[in-house]
């Protein structure tokens, strides 16, 4: 749809500055733009963009693994708003457009952290 293909150059912009420049995403905004996402991945899950968010989301995650001093009540909704990912994302596994993507997201989470899991997911 057309409001999709708006939004792809914003993902894209987005994903670009967070990669270059993770250490300038201020705090507070951390939790909003992860928000932002879900929504924009939950929204749309087979859709064109969802390339895109998937693949700002590890730019987001390889961003907040970086942050040593967020406070409690960021890391609680950070890590609530990852689980809620983490379920959309876990289901889109199996769809060919966004394998790749899924499968480098999920590395990033589990390798560098940024989501704790107390129960099996497989």
């Amino acid at each position: 749809s057309q409001n999709s293909f708006d939004v792809i150059p914003w993902l894209q912009i987005t994903t670009r500055l967070v990669s270059k420049y993770p250490r300038s995403l201020p705090d507070n905004e951390l939790t909003n733009l992860l928000n932002i996402l879900y929504q924009l991945l939950h929204q749309q899950r087979r859709g064109e963009r969802t390339p895109y968010v998937l693949r700002c989301l590890k730019e987001v995650a390889l961003c907040q693994s970086q942050k040593s001093d967020l406070n409690f009540t960021q890391k609680f909704e950070l890590q609530r708003t990852w689980s809620r990912i983490l379920s959309l994302v876990d289901r889109s596994l199996n769809l060919r457009q966004t394998e790749m993507e899924s499968f480098e997201l999920l590395g990033v989470l589990f390798q560098r952290n940024v989501i704790t899991i107390d129960r099996e997911i497989w």
